[in-house]
């Protein structure tokens, strides 16, 4: 518009340089070319100049392909006096470049004391320099062959150099007797300390060959050692409690890592008085501290029997201590289920959840139950718990169930903790709980070393 007419740069040659300058004045920010204004206004600009839109100014028709390249290659962006957005084209540093693209003045800003980027170069003057410049370089290797012939010649062929200054001044450089024997004596020395010092390298590397060698059977015998170590740990079982120190990292690549699996009861009778609480506050409370003392290195499958007709599965936990804390929160959140269609105590289908999750073949895994009764699903409470027992522990020999049993019906509960070599626990009040939690997993504080 009118009203920034003067605003528009204008151009003023300096050498070699063409500066804008405006007689404006006032605050200059510059923005970054990601800003999504710019982008817009840039956008805006280009599109109209490439379109057939005629220009209000018909002079700058002549110009609008130049302003067109020039606008889709701006090079600073800014904002004057917070409100004004400025942009200056690309900077162009070729005589080339020049003279392909004409350069039309486009909007810069600055104060009035401060010229803006320079937005072209104007092509150099002067190249009758380079001419001058060329001639003496042909008069000094003019020089520089006249020297070779008559003072160096046939030097570097043959020859010395002093013969030619000989040849050239007509006169006899005296040559110093050579003593030819110590000649010979000096390069036998050298010879000898240049085989001795290549005698040095050789026994150097086969010394750093032997190091070497060392280290590889080191690491061999290590990893041999290691790996008597995990069939030594095959062999003796983890619940003996005499297990012995193997590396963690071994345990893990080797796939003989032990894993666990954490059954708490969340069905209504666990609402039932336990000593000064309920059942199931005091099979929380103990559920949280066994957590707390496991390897972690071993991974937890935490299931809750909550529900018909199956438990529900959390799946494993990590040992880290943001995976244990979030074990922890899905411990404490057992609820039970107040709907009759759906209520009870899937023990059976969690048992065989249990040996699904767990090894128990190729090495050994334990398993927690803390129930208060039977199963009460409709849909497994007619069949033979023990029967479902000896057809995991003939499947999985190695993996061990024990039984926390907080009510009175225990009936179930011992035959599953009996057939798979576990071990059946009573306890009468959550001090009780506890420290029966802590023996159920007693071998599983720490089965490895790191």
């Amino acid at each position: 518009g009118d009203s920034c007419a003067d605003f528009i740069a204008k151009p003023v040659i300096d050498g070699e340089y063409v500066n804008y300058l405006t007689n404006k004045s006032g605050s200059i920010t510059e923005l970054s070319k990601s800003n999504e204004d710019i982008n817009r206004v840039q956008k805006k600009f280009f599109d109209y100049f490439n379109s057939c839109t005629p220009l209000k100014n018909s002079s700058l028709e002549s110009n609008r392909k130049t302003i067109t390249y020039l606008v889709s290659h701006l090079d600073k962006f800014f904002l004057f006096q917070n409100s004004i957005p400025v942009a200056t084209p690309v900077k162009l540093t070729t005589e080339a470049q020049f003279l392909q693209v004409p350069v039309t003045p486009i909007a810069t800003t600055a104060t009035t004391t401060t010229t803006a980027t320079s937005a072209a170069v104007v092509p150099k003057k002067g190249h009758g320099c380079c001419i001058m410049f060329f001639l003496f370089l042909l008069i000094l290797l003019g020089l520089l062959f006249l020297l070779w012939w008559f003072l160096l010649r046939p030097w570097p062929m043959q020859g010395r150099w002093f013969e030619g200054i000989d040849r050239a001044l007509g006169t006899t450089i005296c040559t110093v007797p050579v003593d030819v024997e110590a000649l010979k004596k000096q390069a036998a020395l050298e010879q000898k300390a240049l085989d001795d010092e290549n005698l040095k390298a050789l026994l150097d590397d086969h010394v750093k060959k032997a190091l070497e060698e060392q280290k590889l059977a080191e690491k061999a015998q290590k990893e041999a050692d290691e790996l008597a170590k995990v069939k030594e740990f095959e062999n003796v079982s983890l619940f003996d409690g005499k297990k012995p120190a193997v590396k963690c990292n071994t345990l893990k690549t080797t796939g003989k890592m032990p894993r666990m699996a954490l059954a708490v009861d969340g069905s209504l009778s666990m609402t039932l008085d336990f000593g000064n609480t309920d059942r199931l506050t005091a099979a929380k409370k103990a559920g949280k501290q066994l957590v707390d003392q496991i390897d972690k290195n071993i991974m937890i499958n935490f299931l809750e029997i909550n529900g018909c007709p199956l438990p529900v599965n959390h799946g494993f936990f990590l040992g880290s201590a943001q995976e244990r804390n979030r074990l922890k929160k899905a411990i404490g959140a057992i609820k039970p289920i107040d709907q009759d269609y759906i209520s009870g105590t899937p023990l059976i289908p969690a048992l065989r959840t249990i040996a699904e999750s767990l090894d128990g073949v190729e090495y050994e895994s334990l398993g927690i139950i803390i129930l208060d009764g039977v199963d009460t699903c409709p849909q497994t409470r007619g069949q033979d718990v023990c029967e479902v027992a000896r057809q995991v522990h003939k499947q999985k020999s190695k993996l061990k169930i024990h039984t926390i049993i907080i009510g009175d019906e225990d009936y179930p509960a011992t035959y599953i903790a009996n057939i798979t070599g576990g071990k059946v626990y009573k306890p009468q009040d959550t001090v009780e709980l506890i420290k029966n939690m802590k023996e159920a997993s007693g071998n599983f504080k720490k089965v490895c070393i790191e």
